[in-house]
């Protein structure tokens, strides 16, 4: 069901509607590109051997996030709304002619940071990924 709403555009409906509702552009949604920050280096990030993604540090990500100035260390703080990353490879996707991920940054220096904090934070094997069980264990 949730894979219906967002290739119907049901989502991307209700979202230009929540911009819209904080105050945001009405047309959002088809031109999000005029509205939004590009950053100056644009990468993608592949790993130092070819394998198969087993394991991603969630937390670790987040931090590399911040690290690049996507979100705060402290209130006071700035986010640059131009950084982050897109394409995650989730895992088990077989990396190494694929990336693992692409980086938006807004230097050399940032980008590369961001690149060894990412590579630290997936793990990367030769074995086929077999898919655990969502619940480990239910607690009364």
């Amino acid at each position: 069901m949730l894979e219906k709403v967002f290739r119907s555009g049901q989502a991307a409906e209700v979202f230009g509607k929540m911009v819209a509702a904080l105050g945001g552009p009405v047309d959002f949604i088809e031109n999000h590109k005029s509205y939004l920050a590009t950053a100056p280096v644009v990468r993608d990030v592949f790993p130092p051997a070819s394998g198969i993604v087993t394991a991603i540090d969630a937390r670790a990500v987040g931090v590399a996030v911040v690290n690049l100035g996507g979100g705060r260390k402290k209130v006071s703080d700035t986010i640059d709304l131009s950084v982050g990353f897109r394409h995650l490879a989730p895992v088990g996707t077989q990396v190494g002619a694929l990336p693992i991920a692409q980086i938006h940054a807004a230097s050399e220096t940032a980008y590369e940071a961001a690149k060894a904090e990412l590579l630290n934070a997936f793990t990367i094997g030769d074995e086929p990924f077999e898919e655990g069980k969502t619940i480990l264990e239910k607690i009364a």
